[in-house]
């Protein structure tokens, strides 16, 4: 029995020196550890927030999401404006290629010629003539290219194009103005006389048809012919123009001599 009465004991005498740590550690005195005591009810307010990991963790997350979308808006504007310049270098070349085939702009070679489209940075062409194994043919390169250095990567084009030779072209073309003269210049003599030669029996069968009703039943001679028999000549005058055939007048003197006899 005496056990539990010396625990008792220990447990009053050791109690006012828990009461007074209490006092002590509810003052903060220096030298001593507050004990905490373990609370069974829950706070009433509970205020739930992020931590500083956290908000560093999303500012970081974001700063990536901004910069990758100014790079893709950077890419897109840089291939949009090379784009651009690379459709305005095609319609040049071809535009200077059309000049070329033309014959505005001469078929020769020309390294770096500059060209007047009013724009900066401005636009270089180029031309090179190359023989083909075909016989006249040549092959034109057309080059337009920015006036940039290389460093900063200028846009350029390349239209190729085969095309006959310009000096092959000139012979040809003189070749066939001469036929052309030649066919023209016969067909116009050949209409010309064709048109004599009708003017002249028109007016010797005329000619013929008055001689031989003057005369008396007798058939007339064609103009220029030998005199008669019995020292006469011809009651008929000449007719204007170059002598008609011999055969038509004589056959139609003789049909009109027939009907006046």
């Amino acid at each position: 029995m005496s056990s539990p009465i010396r625990r008792e004991s220990s447990k009053l005498l050791s109690l006012p020196w828990q009461i007074l740590l209490g006092r002590l550690n509810r003052f903060h005195a220096p030298g001593l550890k507050q004990r905490v005591r373990p609370s069974h009810f829950p706070p009433v307010f509970v205020l739930d927030g992020f931590s500083l990991l956290e908000v560093i963790l999303a500012l970081a997350i974001l700063a990536g999401a901004l910069a990758v979308l100014s790079e893709v808006a950077r890419t897109a504007m840089w291939n949009a404006g090379r784009t651009r310049d690379l459709a305005q270098a095609q319609l040049l070349c071809e535009s200077k290629l059309a000049e070329i085939l033309a014959g505005i702009e001469p078929a020769e070679p020309i390294s770096g010629a500059s060209l007047e489209t009013g724009q900066s940075p401005e636009w270089l062409y180029s031309i090179e003539i190359t023989p083909l194994d075909v016989e006249g043919l040549v092959e034109v390169r057309v080059t337009v290219e920015q006036d940039l250095p290389p460093e900063k990567r200028p846009v350029s084009c390349t239209l190729v194009r085969w095309m006959v030779d310009p000096s092959t072209v000139t012979e040809v073309d003189l070749v066939a103005e001469a036929r052309l003269a030649a066919t023209v210049s016969s067909e116009s003599t050949g209409r010309s006389s064709a048109t004599g030669e009708r003017t002249a029996s028109e007016g010797g069968e005329q000619g013929g048809g008055s001689g031989t009703a003057s005369g008396g039943g007798q058939p007339s001679a064609p103009s220029g012919a030998a005199p008669l028999a019995g020292g006469g000549t011809p009651g008929f005058s000449a007719p204007s123009g170059p002598p008609p055939p011999p055969a038509p007048a004589r056959r139609l003197s003789l049909y009109c001599a027939h009907r006046l006899w």
